[in-house]
């Protein structure tokens, strides 16, 4: 359920959580549903960016430009509006979020 956080909607965005391929124990592969893989996409997601933030000699990149840069490329469904109580400003999408950066060269 969303959460309602000093007037502000939430979440910001969601990440994959529904039978993800995956490492598993004892050298296998199989797939993983919940909220610990979800976290652990959007850790691995801002650690990129953080990393090409800092590639990029940005010392001041944080969590708050992680987040807006994350939301940036967002995949978004043509017929819902956005922001919404189900999934923020869309689902996760890294490539999306590196090519806006490859176009944008104020980022």
């Amino acid at each position: 359920m969303p959460i309602l956080l000093f007037g502000l909607q939430k979440p910001d965005f969601v990440a994959p959580a529904v039978d993800v391929y995956g490492p598993l124990p004892n050298n296998s592969y199989g797939t993983l549903s919940g909220t610990s893989i979800a976290a652990a996409i959007t850790a691995g997601a801002s650690a990129l960016l953080f990393e090409w933030g800092v590639g990029r000699t940005d010392f001041n990149i944080d969590s708050i430009k992680i987040k807006n840069l994350i939301i940036r490329g967002a995949t978004r469904s043509p017929n819902v509006t956005y922001p919404n109580k189900e999934v923020g400003y869309g689902a996760i999408n890294l490539i999306n979020t590196f090519n806006a950066l490859r176009s944008d060269a104020t980022f």
